[in-house]
């Protein structure tokens, strides 16, 4: 039987409340501080974290995951 590499395509989408711009928390989360939370079960860490809008640059809260 022949084998396959699978691979992981994840992402963490959230809408700026202000501008409604949908984007990827992901793109720019080198430091782990959205990844880490979600591929270890502890979503719930990230209600009250800080996100930043690309386009308007508008900061605010993430209120929760959901999947």
């Amino acid at each position: 039987m022949e084998k396959a590499t699978a691979c992981l395509d994840a992402s963490l989408r959230i809408e700026c409340p202000k501008c409604k711009n949908g984007f990827d928390l992901f793109d720019d989360d080198s430091d782990g501080i959205y990844r880490t939370p979600i591929f270890t079960n502890s979503w719930d860490d990230l209600k009250g974290e800080d996100a930043f809008c690309p386009k308007c640059e508008y900061e605010f809260q993430i209120d929760s995951v959901e999947y």
